[in-house]
């Protein structure tokens, strides 16, 4: 369980997954900074011996008109959701590889990143990227496996990534992955 400032909320999370017998640890880092994602992949490691899966869920939402949004407001909001969804996915997708089994990478977007609403221009665009950005992932790995099924659900030497936005597909999708079954959700056409 990654936080960046709330470790009381973090020791929730770890404490309700330890209550379903599982087993994680909470890990403070700021995942907008590419070294502190490797000191979070590298700790994970340190932990478990490996990375199965990885759920993407960082970022801001606030408020703010076009007109009134500084530049320091879209930077803050694009790193937080787009910057650490890439970081994150990039390192974790490396160390999965390496392992040899793969795992799951889940990014969670938002339907804001389709439908804008007013307001959130620098989040509309930040989830936008999310869902663009996982599209892509996906078709690049598909094509690297094999150049004539690019499905989003696929898998490169174990390697899935997906697009969801709603935390049921996010729910059914870790459940599948951790039963090792696939898990299909429209995004790329064949």
């Amino acid at each position: 369980v990654n936080y960046r400032s709330s470790a009381a909320g973090a020791k929730d999370v770890v404490a309700k997954i330890e209550a379903m017998s599982g087993k994680t640890i909470a890990i403070q880092a700021d995942v907008t900074q590419k070294t502190r994602v490797e000191r979070l992949i590298t700790q994970t490691i340190a932990a478990f011996g490996r990375l199965d899966v990885l759920i993407n869920n960082a970022g801001l939402y606030p408020l703010a008109s076009l007109l009134d949004m500084s530049e320091a407001d879209w930077d803050t909001v694009l790193d937080s959701n787009l910057r650490s969804t890439f970081l994150c996915t990039q390192a974790a997708a490396r160390q999965m590889i390496a392992q040899g089994e793969g795992g799951v990478i889940i990014n969670i977007a938002s339907i804001e990143g389709e439908n804008p609403a007013p307001r959130h221009s620098h989040y509309n665009a930040a989830k936008g990227g999310v869902i663009m950005h996982t599209a892509a992932a996906a078709y690049e790995q598909a094509r690297a496996l094999d150049p004539h099924q690019p499905n989003f659900y696929c898998d490169v030497e174990g390697v899935a990534l997906y697009q969801l936005r709603r935390y049921e597909e996010a729910i059914r999708a870790f459940e599948c992955a951790t039963a090792k079954q696939p898990y299909s959700h429209r995004f790329l056409a064949a």
